[in-house]
């Protein structure tokens, strides 16, 4: 179903609703920084969409996008405790955050193409996750 319309907004192809999805997530990711509740806004609708959507296109790019916010947090973290002390922790942070909105960036034009992507590290656990999940 990649190329079909999305079920949520008929007039809308999947793919361009996957790419919206991938993009809004990289926006907000490069401006956590001013804007920290925004990231929460594309995790929350990430979540929304994988219940609401039926295009499996666009479920997938949903499971993407969570996942994405899962490593950031879980890089914050990391971080945070083992580089913190040293005043390292706002650079590396920075510097894993922006790889991500790239890799964010890249997976919005691949949807906007309707091609899927799949980002390294995280691609094998999101196909996992999406068929069982029957994605």
């Amino acid at each position: 179903m990649r190329n079909g319309n999305s079920s949520l907004i008929p007039s809308m192809k999947a793919n361009t609703l996957a790419s919206l999805v991938y993009l809004f997530t990289a926006v907000f990711g490069i401006l956590n920084g001013i804007w920290g509740f925004l990231a929460l806004v594309t995790f929350v609708c990430a979540v929304v969409l994988i219940f609401i959507e039926k295009n499996s296109f666009v479920r997938r790019a949903c499971v993407q996008v969570i996942f994405l916010h899962i490593v950031t947090f879980v890089s914050s973290l990391i971080f945070g405790i083992l580089l913190g002390k040293l005043g390292f922790f706002r650079t590396v942070h920075w510097i894993v955050c922006t790889i991500v909105a790239l890799f964010t960036l890249y997976c919005s034009y691949r949807a906007a193409m309707g091609n899927r992507s799949d980002i390294p590290f995280i691609g094998n656990i999101v196909d996992s996750v999406c068929s069982s999940l029957g994605i």
